[in-house]
């Protein structure tokens, strides 16, 4: 199966859509839930040949995005989350451009500018609003005028809002329409258990083998890759402060993983990579089929 994803050409993103939609019928089909998580996945797949990430351009980011998703119940539904990674991947897209190139400020406000809207529609998404900064100064040499193009770009939609409610004649709100979040429904003991578990093997696995997966791309793409690990420890801090209710708050954490895993199975032996994918897919079913009820 992995054979179709191996090379980004059209014909393969039709696969993708229907690998998406198959998976989500597992979790209870929804459409519009399989389409979101599908466009997610196509910018997972462009951010990543855009940039060189790996060393030959594959649909294993968008792939294995999907999968993540769909991994545990009520993951893929539309929700806060799940919304606010779309503008994390648009952050994302603008911070690795202003690695270099032309136009660095623009992109540094609009780095920060997406940032701002993850974080209005995900207040756990609050720490990564660092994570422009933290980019640039891992990148390159910069400048107190992209620093401060990020921070306008952060502000910028607060007032943007605060501008329309001042013209509606309204008063100042004490909470921001887009921070009520949807709960989502508690996990399991099991379950909860599980995802903690797979999350530490998993960034332990990349952590392991990250000279070999990264001696494989270019300085620039393995620096780039590198700032995944930090994106990477702003998720898992606001799942400290955070705590996984509801579940979906480590929804942020798909997106380096699915870009981490994807060198995994481009390396990989054909017969090993189609071994790990057996094993997500009968993880994925199992915790759908044969749930655990709540200890305790």
């Amino acid at each position: 199966m992995l054979s179709l994803f191996r090379k980004n050409i059209f014909a393969n993103n039709l696969f993708l859509l229907f690998y998406a939609l198959l998976l989500q019928s597992i979790s209870g089909f929804s459409l519009l839930s399989g389409l979101f998580i599908f466009a997610q996945a196509l910018l997972m797949n462009y951010i990543s040949s855009k940039n060189k990430l790996e060393a030959t351009t594959t649909l294993f980011p968008g792939m294995l995005y999907i999968l993540f998703c769909n991994l545990y119940p009520g993951f893929a539904t539309i929700s806060s989350p799940l919304i606010g990674n779309f503008f994390i991947l648009a952050g994302l897209l603008n911070t690795f451009d202003y690695y270099q190139g032309r136009q660095l400020e623009s992109k540094c406000f609009n780095a920060g500018f997406f940032f701002s809207i993850a974080f209005l529609v995900q207040p756990s998404y609050g720490i990564l609003l660092l994570f422009p900064f933290v980019a640039l100064f891992s990148y390159r040499k910069t400048s107190f005028r992209e620093i401060l193009q990020i921070l306008t770009g952060h502000l910028t939609p607060f007032l943007l809002y605060y501008a329309y409610q001042w013209l509606r004649f309204d008063i100042l709100p004490d909470e921001l329409p887009l921070l009520q979040t949807q709960e989502s429904q508690p996990l399991a003991f099991f379950e909860k258990t599980t995802l903690l578990i797979f999350l530490f093997l998993a960034f332990f696995s990349t952590l392991l083998v990250r000279p070999f997966l990264l001696s494989h791309t270019s300085i620039h793409a393995r620096n780039k890759t590198q700032s995944l690990y930090y994106l990477s420890l702003l998720g898992a801090i606001s799942l400290l402060f955070y705590g996984l209710s509801p579940i979906t708050h480590v929804l942020v954490l798909w997106i380096p993983l699915g870009l981490f895993f994807s060198h995994f199975f481009s390396y990989l032996r054909s017969i090993f990579a189609e071994v790990l994918h057996l094993f997500l897919l009968l993880l994925l079913i199992f915790l759908h089929y044969f749930p655990v009820g709540t200890l305790g």
